[in-house]
């Protein structure tokens, strides 16, 4: 599925993906190509958000698990 995301994206769009703690996981596992069962896992705050930004010679993870905007909730 990221692949088909990243796939049907415009190079300069801005592609948001609203799922649940357990499918950030596994989509950190595709976008960083380990293999979906290696004992990693990734923590996902209640809303916390997961940027990746995705370049023509690069990929990097810009921000994981930010969820700054809770504090003072």
């Amino acid at each position: 599925m990221l692949s088909k995301i990243l796939a049907e994206a415009a190079n300069d769009e801005t592609v948001a993906v609203v799922t649940h703690g357990g499918t950030i996981n596994q989509l950190y596992h595709a976008f960083l190509k380990h293999p979906v069962i290696d004992g990693m896992f990734f923590s996902t705050a209640d809303t916390g958000i997961h940027e990746w930004i995705v370049e023509q010679t690069e990929c990097r993870v810009a921000r994981s698990n930010y969820d700054a905007h809770t504090k003072d909730i």
